[in-house]
């Protein structure tokens, strides 16, 4: 039996690159008795430059996708198909960066049993994270979760976790443990605490509210917002995107990754409770191109100027 809080819960090992082939392919509440979730946006960035000493320009575009589908009609034991499409398109005569950038997921989940109040699920996926969209055999990368969670009584819960990701920033290739505490403090007011990964959901005032998530690495989600009349709500925000990418030709042991920080402000409107489209502007900052196998270490490859963006798109539920 699941409380709302598990929602919440879904924070471990959720980092942004999971989306819906991570453990919210499960955890994440199922709005009503809809069975299916799409979402698609476009992010547009105003034409910078590189730091190559030539005065490259650089143009950059980024394209995405994600959804889930539920397979059964149980809330309480899901059995789900999730996707997620990266695409950053690169304009540029700078030779050191590639034409684009492309990682492709797929992942099935289910819970697969309870015992002594533990239930258990697993997420197994297939990605592909490539300078090429396709025929890049050292692209491709095996993800998945094992997790056993256990509500401790009507407001908190527990779990436990095992992690595998071929393509994560940090340590791929290693099974990582986790672990998360969530509690509903109260009706205004939950939060995770855990590793890798914390978070809370505070809602001040009425039509107010405010969430963030922090990862082991310091990097920070944040966003602020208000429903400033029905269905419609203004919302600011902090992002922090690290990808990795293999590109083709490249030593296998070798990953470009793209990192990039972002400040917005945006609007949402739910014209009907199945369906909402956005629009947002900001700016992108410390943006970077490096070399390396994961994180810990990783050499410069291009430093890019700090440009404006706008953002724009929509999800359906049905």
């Amino acid at each position: 039996m699941r409380i709302a809080i598990t929602a919440l819960v879904l924070a471990l090992f959720t980092l942004p690159a999971q989306g819906q082939t991570g453990p919210s392919l499960l955890f994440k509440p199922w709005a009503g008795e809809g069975r299916a979730e799409v979402s698609a946006q476009a992010t547009i960035f105003d034409s910078g430059e590189t730091d190559s000493g030539g005065n490259d320009e650089i143009d950059l575009q980024i394209y995405e996708s994600m959804g889930r589908f539920r397979l059964n009609e149980a809330e309480a034991s899901p059995f789900a198909v999730g996707y997620q499409l990266f695409y950053l398109n690169i304009d540029t005569s700078d030779a050191a960066l590639p034409e684009r950038l492309v990682d492709q997921q797929i992942a099935i989940g289910a819970e697969l049993f309870t015992c002594d109040g533990w239930a258990v699920s697993v997420v197994a996926g297939l990605g592909y994270a490539s300078s090429l969209p396709f025929g890049d055999g050292d692209a491709l990368y095996a993800r998945g979760d094992l997790i056993a969670t256990k509500q401790l009584d009507e407001r908190s819960t527990l779990q436990l976790g095992l992690n595998y990701d071929g393509n994560r920033t940090f340590l791929p290739d290693v099974p990582l443990p986790g672990i998360a505490y969530s509690r509903k403090v109260s009706d205004t007011f939950s939060f995770t605490i855990g590793l890798p990964f914390s978070n809370i959901h505070w809602i001040p005032a009425d039509r107010w509210f405010v969430r963030a998530s922090v990862s082991p690495s310091l990097t920070l989600d944040a966003e602020v917002g208000v429903e400033i009349v029905e269905s419609v709500t203004l919302f600011a925000g902090f992002h922090n995107a690290y990808r990795a990418f293999h590109v083709d030709g490249d030593d296998k042991n070798r990953r470009l990754f793209f990192e990039q920080k972002t400040v917005e402000v945006g609007v949402r409107w739910s014209p009907c409770e199945t369906c909402e489209i956005f629009l947002v502007g900001g700016f992108a900052f410390d943006q970077e191109f490096t070399r390396g196998w994961d994180a810990r270490d990783t050499d410069d490859i291009r430093e890019l100027s700090d440009e404006a963006f706008i953002r724009f798109g929509g999800r359906i539920r049905f």
